[in-house]
């Protein structure tokens, strides 16, 4: 068991692990030395320091001579030196210790005596300590704590810096193999000077069970009584149990009286939307969801798409009235040539004029197909140019012209001149 006492250069204890300026370690390894008269030296505070390097300090302060023998144990943070001095610099060397001196600080190790005889060693947590002068505090605690085996070692903890005690301490414990002792217990209690009772608390290992809440043995703190009669339950609203273990049936959420049922958000559509007092005011004019710019951009567009779609119809108009007043004129013409030729004479023979004609006439019908294609493809590339979303409404408004319609009279009526 290792741990230490650092004292500042004023003297006061505290409770630091870590070696400061000018500091005082006291050794704490409680444990048995190989032979008798032995002595421990807790070297593992000693930072960047080899063992030749220690067995070089303390023969500068006490010479080797005068020492019987030495021994390194240990690993890194455990490490720790058994030592076993003479008795010509035995008080010096329990009374001062050993110095290490470096530049910026000094470290004054202290030595512990080694456990003698056989037994077991117990190391006590000491809480809720007394406030009292400290010599009667330690006087009482020695007689209280030895009742329960030889100590060995006996101290209290003291705030790092300023020096507060707080009520803590520690002890450690040797109960003998061949003596009686009576139990340890968690509570321990005496009497002071003036008849007045006092108590603390220790841990150690190997203790029975004990409450955190009264500090009674033989349960914990979830089951002690005086706990339990703080807790509420949230199952029947009473104290000294849990939800967990009451008695009573479970309740379930759906059974409380205070939940209420949970509201269904109501929809509506769109268009009942708009007609809210709530809504935009452009929304009640135009389609719901479009924005103002967005409305009146679209009411341009269907103005230029109407005057476009005028413009076309006329033009295709126009044309077709040009090529019906052309097809019956030259009908008439080949009506009136027919008329005067006799074709009821055997002997009749159509002149080459008369024979050619036929392929005219029928070349003049096809230059009129021609016409109307092309004025359907003009149609379709000026439709190819208007890309908007209403293009069924232009495809609509531009009439569409039968390649058929000339024809079909050009035809008919050279069926019935022949």
């Amino acid at each position: 068991m290792h741990g230490e006492v650092v004292v500042d250069s004023t003297g006061t204890p505290t409770a630091s692990t870590t070696p400061s300026t000018n500091s005082k370690i006291k050794t704490r390894i409680w444990r048995n030395a190989r032979t008798e008269n032995g002595y421990f030296l807790d070297v593992s505070k000693i930072p960047n320091k080899t063992e030749q390097q220690h067995l070089q300090t303390l023969h500068q302060q006490y010479k080797a001579s005068n020492f019987f023998g030495i021994k390194f144990l240990g690993k890194n943070a455990q490490r720790y030196i058994e030592v076993y001095p003479s008795d010509d610099i035995l008080d010096r060397f329990v009374t001062e210790g050993v110095l290490y001196d470096f530049k910026q600080s000094k470290i004054q190790l202290f030595p512990c005596k080694a456990v003698d005889g056989e037994g077991k060693l117990i190391q006590l947590s000491l809480t809720d300590i007394p406030f009292l002068p400290k010599d009667q505090l330690l006087e009482e605690l020695s007689k209280a704590l030895g009742t329960f085996g030889k100590v060995l070692d006996l101290g209290l903890n003291y705030e790092q810096y300023m020096g507060w005690f707080m009520g803590t301490g520690y002890a450690i414990l040797q109960q003998l193999p061949d003596v009686n002792y009576p139990t340890l217990h968690h509570s321990i209690t005496w009497k002071t000077a003036t008849g007045a009772e006092e108590f603390c608390h220790a841990t150690f290992p190997d203790m029975a069970t004990w409450c955190r809440y009264c500090h009674e043995e033989g349960h914990t703190k979830f089951e002690c009584p005086k706990a339990m009669a703080r807790i509420i339950c949230y199952n029947c609203d009473n104290s000294g149990h849990r939800q967990d273990t009451c008695p009573k049936p479970k309740k379930g959420s759906f059974d409380r009286a205070f939940k209420k049922a949970r509201k269904t958000p109501t929809t509506i559509s769109s268009a009942e939307a708009a007609k809210s007092k709530w809504a935009p005011s452009y929304s009640k004019n135009s389609d719901v969801g479009k924005q103002p710019h967005q409305g009146q951009q679209q009411q341009h567009h269907d103005q230029q798409i109407s005057t476009t779609s005028n413009d076309t119809a006329t033009q295709v108009n126009s044309r077709i009235t040009r090529s019906r007043s052309t097809d019956q004129t030259n009908a008439k013409d080949i009506k009136h040539m027919y008329e005067f030729e006799d074709t009821d004479d055997d002997d009749y023979m159509p002149s080459a004029s008369e024979s050619e004609s036929e392929p005219e006439q029928m070349s003049d019908i096809e230059d009129t197909d021609d016409e109307v294609n092309n004025i359907q493809r003009e149609q379709a590339d000026h439709r190819a140019h208007i890309n908007f979303d209403n293009s069924d409404r232009i495809t609509n408004d531009i009439p569409t012209i039968a390649p058929s319609e000339n024809y079909n009279a050009a035809a008919l009526l050279h069926h019935q001149l022949l």
